[in-house]
């Protein structure tokens, strides 16, 4: 047995209430961002993000943004203003996991936060950008190291956890989404509850 990462009963009628008070009976889509000065060539392409988030249907969805926890206590990029954003998740990481476990389908670039999506088979995610200008090679090493395979899906993911191993362009972005979403409505219809896949 893996062991699964999951947010105190505490944290989930926190981000319950915090939902509740700005969905409007929307699907939350949460978009994690990377804004280390870290290796900046691995953040999120923010523009394309904000158009992402400004592109899909605001009476369906709301996107939430998360915001780098280096980047937290900055300015907010004017391409942000006006996005809903979860400052606290950023802050505590018991709110961060029950906020994804909360989500419609949280999206992401290959980034630390990702972990928490790994383990846990609760939490709906697409994941872009796995590799970034100049350190692919490094990358796949590493991917290698952790045993998940290139250009495929981590092996205990379930159908609702997906590696995009697309660039962030505001296109994959969008596509994805679109894909994503259809399974995640279709398995509602149906009542279907996905499982990990066997190793």
């Amino acid at each position: 047995d893996v062991p699964v990462l999951t947010p105190s009963d505490r944290a989930k009628v926190w981000v319950r209430d915090w939902l509740a008070a700005r969905c409007g009976g929307r699907r939350p889509v949460v978009i994690t961002l990377r804004e280390s000065l870290y290796d900046p060539n691995r953040n999120s392409n923010l523009a394309a993000w904000a158009e992402f988030a400004r592109s899909i249907d605001a009476d369906e969805y709301i996107p939430i943004v998360v915001r780098d926890t280096d980047a937290v206590f900055e300015p907010l990029p004017d391409l942000l203003q006006g996005i809903e954003i979860c400052q606290e998740a950023s802050l505590e990481i018991d709110i961060r996991v029950a906020l994804y476990e909360a989500a419609f389908l949280n999206m992401l670039v290959n980034n630390g936060p990702l972990a928490l999506c790994y383990l846990n088979p609760k939490i709906r995610y697409l994941v872009f950008k796995h590799f970034s200008a100049g350190q692919s090679e490094v990358a796949k090493a590493t991917f290698a190291v952790y045993g998940i395979p290139l250009y495929r899906q981590t092996p205990l993911s379930t159908p609702v956890q997906r590696n995009a191993w697309k660039d962030d362009s505001v296109e994959n972005l969008r596509d994805e989404f679109a894909s994503m979403s259809e399974t995640i409505v279709t398995a509602e219809k149906e009542a279907v509850t996905y499982t990990r896949r066997t190793i």
